[in-house]
């Protein structure tokens, strides 16, 4: 319901599903197409852009007909889709504009979340592999979890609060990127499991793997699968260029603090959390670079040696 829903001023139920169909039928990225539709209704209300620019089609907010005509546009790269075709940030660069909403995380477009208004998610967008793709981290301890097992699992109660940004969150953050991507290589719904996790724990999980696959695996050997597969993915950034200036969210979360509403006043202070969440990894807390001890220790030694070829492993 957000991408073609509130980005875009859309409040029409059955129009959302259909633009998602269309969306997937079309093989774009719902999110990222939702996302630079609204910001491109936003140029178009502040008249940056007008018709001119977007071979006549009225971007007004909710205006589903115009949905659907850039949505063509945009998958056969034609006018005014060719722009928008490059993403919110590629669409911004084309355009040459230094646009701060919706905004970006490594490039990759924003979804509906203010991330002012739960700190968590902030943290799990920074430290993302991917950017603002939110099946990596979907931190829902901090909605759903209750003070006592917050306090048992991550040493503080304050893992509830949306609203703080206490260092223990990184704990967290790792808690749920481990174990989604050992709900992802098995194939269980992340979203089911996680809402359900004091049940569908990792041992449930261990034997319903051993169960099917014939295999002895126990749970410890599944969070160090979890474990594995996020030291693959940091250490493929690596290689790409990334650092931990990367593991960021647009500015203005963390500078501009909520005008109005039950959060009003929030801002992010992502550093505390970044950091913890660094040391939860087990890599450097200033520059975010895995170590060697902690490769070998994850049987990932190729990695390593990789790594320190580039020189790009910590002490």
């Amino acid at each position: 319901a957000e991408a073609f829903g509130v980005n875009v001023g859309n409040d029409d139920l059955a129009a959302i599903c259909s633009l998602q169909d269309l969306s997937n039928e079309l093989g774009l990225d719902m999110h990222e197409g939702g996302d630079v539709i609204g910001m491109a209704m936003d140029w178009f209300e502040q008249g940056i852009i007008t018709k001119k620019d977007t071979d006549g089609i009225d971007l007004t907010w909710g205006n589903v007909d115009a949905i659907i005509d850039i949505l063509n546009k945009i998958a056969r790269t034609e006018g005014f889709g060719e722009v928008l075709a490059k993403g919110v940030k590629g669409a911004c660069e084309a355009m040459d504009l230094k646009f701060k909403r919706p905004g970006n995380i490594k490039g990759m477009g924003m979804t509906y979340k203010d991330l002012r208004g739960g700190k968590s998610w902030a943290l799990a967008y920074a430290v993302n592999p991917r950017g603002a793709d939110h099946l990596k981290g979907y931190p829902v301890f901090e909605a759903i979890g209750d003070r006592e097992t917050a306090k048992t699992m991550f040493g503080t109660e304050e893992i509830v609060n949306p609203y703080s940004d206490n260092p223990a969150k990184g704990r967290m953050v790792k808690w749920h990127e481990d174990f989604i991507a050992v709900l992802s290589s098995t194939g269980l719904c992340i979203l089911e499991c996680l809402f359900l996790f004091s049940s569908v724990d990792m041992k449930m999980i261990s034997r319903m793997f051993s169960a099917a696959t014939g295999w002895d695996v126990n749970e410890e050997e599944l969070w160090k699968s979890g474990e594995r597969i996020y030291h693959l993915f940091k250490g493929y950034n690596i290689r790409l260029g990334m650092t931990s200036k990367d593991d960021t969210i647009p500015e203005y979360f963390i500078k501009e603090p909520v005008p109005i509403g039950p959060a009003k006043g929030q801002k992010v202070q992502l550093s505390g959390m970044k950091k913890a969440y660094y040391v939860a990894r087990g890599w450097n807390p200033e520059n975010g670079l895995p170590s060697k001890k902690k490769l070998e220790e994850l049987e990932l030694d190729e990695i390593a040696e990789d790594l320190q070829a580039y020189g790009k492993l910590t002490d």
